[in-house]
């Protein structure tokens, strides 16, 4: 009552269990499952990014990263929450986790791993509002001088003045400075932690697809994982390359031709797998949305090689291009994997 599975022989899914069919359509809406999935690997990755980019000395890669890696967090909890469509439904859930399904295993990830990027990314801005307080002018001190035999006290009025003055701003600078090592402080702890999370946080979305009964999901099992890592590390580095334009965008450019040669690699392979296991990546909305993301991939990356900085302010632009090309091309590809997931299940629908 199946067809056939990977390798043509007998597929791991059954579509009957005790004469009672399986379920296998997915039960969720289109927005919801590839929202979590795309922020969710971008978060991920992006935490990765800026811990290492902390640890190599740049600082404008690393700001970026962690905001990112907040914002899309934020985002992925959003679409989760609202995939349960209410919020009781989501927090029932999180009362009773269960270590062997990894999508409870998964929320009880994403959930501490989104707590440290959004104190993360708070602290990165109260260090940046205390650089900004300290870059400010001075404010001269109030009262009205007249001149120096203008005072009562003659000479010894201002001096007095002028003493009390530098005391107070020398003191309001120390204080300035240790609140300065403070966010410091909590921003790269909490940023490192994120980091160590992050691999993991944008992978076990993969996981979480192949443990289902859909079968395009369920045969996948080796592609998967590389093709969200790959997607999600292509993205972030594409976010990398807009922050470190007036900079130096080697860094990213590295990271980004890195995730998407995975990518490519890896929607290839599911693209030209035998049987009925590859149709669904290469039919339908699922085959072109899977074509169009492989060519946004391949044209980010040629883009991104291109952008050098011997080729100037073109350069420039070109891997800023090729950055938002990578991280269209990986929201299309999980829209290309939920459809082929959604096609496979209704071809093996009983009836």
């Amino acid at each position: 009552m199946a067809g056939p599975g990977r390798d043509g022989g007998t597929p791991t899914v059954p579509t009957y269990y005790v004469h009672r069919p399986i379920r296998v359509a997915p039960a969720r809406q289109a927005p919801d499952i590839p929202a979590y999935l795309y922020f969710g690997g971008i978060a991920g990755a992006s935490a990765g990014l800026a811990a290492l980019a902390e640890l190599a000395g740049d600082r404008r890669l690393a700001t970026a990263g962690r905001y990112t890696a907040a914002g899309c967090a934020a985002a992925a909890v959003a679409a989760l929450i609202r995939d349960h469509r209410r919020p009781e439904r989501f927090l029932s859930g999180l009362r009773a986790p269960d270590p062997s399904f990894p999508l409870s295993l998964g929320t009880w990830l994403m959930l501490p791993f989104a707590g440290l990027a959004t104190i993360t990314a708070g602290a990165e801005l109260g260090h940046a509002l205390r650089i900004h307080a300290r870059l400010r002018p001075a404010q001269a001190p109030t009262g009205r001088v007249v001149g120096i035999h203008g005072y009562k006290n003659g000479i010894r009025g201002p001096l007095r003045l002028a003493g009390r003055h530098l005391g107070g701003a020398s003191l309001r600078a120390r204080s300035a400075g240790h609140g300065l090592a403070g966010w410091r402080l909590v921003a790269t702890v909490t940023g490192a932690a994120a980091g160590v999370l992050g691999p993991a946080v944008c992978t076990y979305t993969a996981v979480t697809l192949v443990d289902t009964e859909v079968p395009a999901w369920h045969e996948a099992y080796r592609e998967l994982p590389f093709l969200f890592a790959g997607s999600s590390i292509s993205g972030a580095a594409g976010v990398g390359l807009f922050a470190t334009l007036a900079t130096d965008p080697a860094p990213a450019r590295r990271l980004a031709l890195a995730g998407a040669a995975m990518e490519l690699a890896a929607a290839a392979r599911l693209r030209a797998a035998p049987g009925s296991f590859g149709v669904p990546f290469r039919s339908g909305p699922a085959g072109r949305l899977m074509s169009g993301a492989a060519a946004l991939t391949a044209l980010g990356a040629v883009a991104v090689l291109v952008g050098h900085e011997r080729f100037g302010r073109a350069g420039r632009w070109a891997a800023a291009g090729g950055g938002a090309a990578l991280l269209v091309s990986g929201a299309l590809n999980r829209l290309g994997v939920y459809f082929a997931g959604r096609q496979s299940a209704e071809a093996t629908r009983p009836g």
